[in-house]
């Protein structure tokens, strides 16, 4: 081997470390934001309930139901455009707590390890039990 075969192969080495080492920080910058959340990462979501029958009158109506036999609370959470979108929190992620006062806007506050606190009026939480479920 010559002396300048071996410079371009030292070169072409050290070439694609570099390029790996550039690739697995790029990887790892996409994972961090894209995938995983820190606990830290928090969400304050203002909440709102639909009911076209009451006319807009009346309490706040926290909708519940199953998707694929999986229990869910839904909700229309605020979008920054001022919009409105359905969204559906798993039972065992969300804790409620109904101590709002009845001008109090409720609102969620999410946490991305899945903890989800909802913030409702309080005396909005009604329970009914249908003795007769099927």
């Amino acid at each position: 081997m010559t002396g300048g075969k071996i410079l371009i192969d030292v070169i072409g080495t050290i070439i694609g470390i570099l390029i790996g080492i550039l690739f697995v920080v790029l990887l790892c910058f996409c994972i961090d934001k894209l995938v995983i959340k820190t606990v830290n990462d928090k969400e304050i979501v203002e909440i709102y309930s639909v009911d076209l029958e009451a006319n807009g009158k009346g309490n706040f109506v926290l909708g519940c139901g199953s998707c694929d036999d999986e229990q869910y609370y839904f909700v229309y959470q605020a979008t920054d455009d001022g919009g409105k979108k359905l969204q559906k929190y798993y039972y065992d992620d969300v804790t409620i707590y109904d101590n709002l006062e009845a001008d109090e806007q409720p609102y969620m506050d999410i946490t991305y390890s899945w903890d989800v606190k909802m913030y409702l009026p309080k005396d909005s939480i009604i329970q009914k039990y249908d003795v007769n479920l099927k």
